[in-house]
């Protein structure tokens, strides 16, 4: 079928172009499809600076989650890739709570609390994720990638 390929092409041409769009909306003052636009000019800009570290982490993600990084396809079908993070972090953690109880001789009670433990870190970790998105767009979207070239060169870069 054709649905698919044309799904996943979707999802990432949609993906790439309003990717900062969260940034765009708790640190700009723009309203409605001003957000849009903005998030489309930032990303004309600075599309290799901003995507690099997204991109990293997505095929570390599904990398971990299915052990190919062939299954990319399968990420953007999916349609949210958020859900497929937080699947990542539900097997992750059952694995971890099921080697628990069986390999450590630990009690079922014992897996459910590292389970829980695990979530947590998970949570953090995102929080840490968006905290870095919210530092990187207001680093990136203060200054133009030569200016940025000219600091560096400089030495001025911090």
């Amino acid at each position: 079928s054709l649905r698919a390929p044309v799904v996943a092409f979707m999802n990432l041409i949609v993906l790439t172009l309003f990717n900062p769009l969260p940034e765009v909306a708790y640190q700009e003052r723009t309203v409605s499809f001003d957000s849009f636009r903005h998030s489309f000019a930032f990303m004309r800009e600075n599309i290799i600076e901003w995507l690099t570290p997204f991109v990293l982490l997505m095929l570390l993600t599904v990398t971990a989650q299915s052990g190919s990084p062939a299954d990319i396809v399968k990420f953007f079908i999916n349609g949210d890739p958020f859900s497929s993070v937080m699947q990542l972090g539900s097997s992750m953690g059952s694995v971890i709570a099921g080697f628990y109880s069986e390999e450590f001789g630990g009690s079922v009670l014992g897996g459910i609390f590292m389970l829980i433990i695990f979530h947590y870190i998970l949570w953090a970790m995102t929080y840490l994720v968006f905290i870095f998105r919210g530092v990187l767009y207001k680093h990136l979207s203060s200054s133009s990638r030569r200016k940025r070239i000219y600091r560096y060169r400089a030495g001025e870069f911090s």
